[in-house]
């Protein structure tokens, strides 16, 4: 089965997967090249580029603001985007593609 975090490139992806848990949750966020040569940017598992993603932002206290510099992964939590580093740890919601188990439960019957 292929399952995968929420991909969250837009505030209407946030909202929708914000709905779903309450509580901060991983998604496809890491902060890596694309393919040599290319920069560091936040990408999802595919290597594309996010955008459009609803990182915090504290009005008040600027260095507050996610995410910061040692941050390689991304979450969801509150309706923002936050940066965590290389060892943390976050609970998830995995997404699947029921068709998909349909169908392959078709194949092998």
């Amino acid at each position: 089965m292929d399952m995968f975090l929420p991909r969250i490139n837009s505030d209407a992806e946030l909202e929708f997967y914000t709905s779903i848990t309450g509580k901060s949750s991983w998604v496809q966020a890491e902060k890596r090249r694309g393919n040599p040569g290319t920069l560091v940017k936040w990408r999802d598992w595919k290597g594309n580029i996010l955008r459009n993603q609803e990182w915090y932002n504290d009005p008040e206290e600027k260095d507050k603001d996610e995410p910061s510099k040692d941050d390689v992964w991304g979450y969801m939590k509150s309706g923002s985007v936050w940066g965590a580093t290389q060892n943390a740890t976050r609970p998830y919601v995995c997404e699947i593609n029921i068709q998909d188990c349909i169908d392959d439960a078709l194949k092998n019957m």
